[in-house]
């Protein structure tokens, strides 16, 4: 893996199973209303994912998301050095929690306009963890990389 895009895109879809984790407990202790999965539910099928057809297609695609996601801090964070890293990971993190409700408002989309303190609450944790684990993991690949 000595490509930065492949290493950034591998990271982001390992690290993905971190939010996946939060998002999910938070869900199911009733600390948040919504999923990521049922974002990326209303970006792609216009609902909440129904059945496990829908929810398992909405998982697949959050992390190719946060994949691609992974792939942008990967390709610019060379132009910013490795110094502090583990701060511009938190940094990417909560520009992605920011731009997510930027957008679900920017398009009015139904359902995601009136989402409860908690629910935005517990996504952004998601999201500083995720940007947390990224820096870390794509740290870890990069110095794999030079170390060989």
């Amino acid at each position: 893996m000595r490509d930065r895009f492949t290493r950034g895109l591998v990271a982001g879809i390992i690290t993905g199973v971190v939010p996946m984790i939060i998002n999910h407990g938070a869900y199911a202790l009733n600390l948040n209303s919504l999923r990521w999965a049922d974002f990326m539910g209303k970006f792609l099928l216009g609902t909440k994912p129904v059945g496990p057809a829908e929810f398992a297609l909405t998982v697949v695609a959050e992390f190719i998301l946060l994949g691609l996601f992974g792939t942008v801090f990967s390709l610019i964070t060379p132009h910013l050095s490795s110094v502090n890293y583990l701060v511009k990971g938190l940094a990417f993190g909560a520009f992605i929690w920011l731009f997510s409700y930027f957008l679900t408002n920017m398009f009015h989309l139904p359902g995601l306009m009136r989402v409860p303190v908690k629910t935005v609450i517990t996504h952004l944790i998601a999201g500083l963890l995720w940007g947390l684990a990224l820096s870390v993991a794509l740290n870890w690949l990069d110095h794999r990389i030079k170390t060989q």
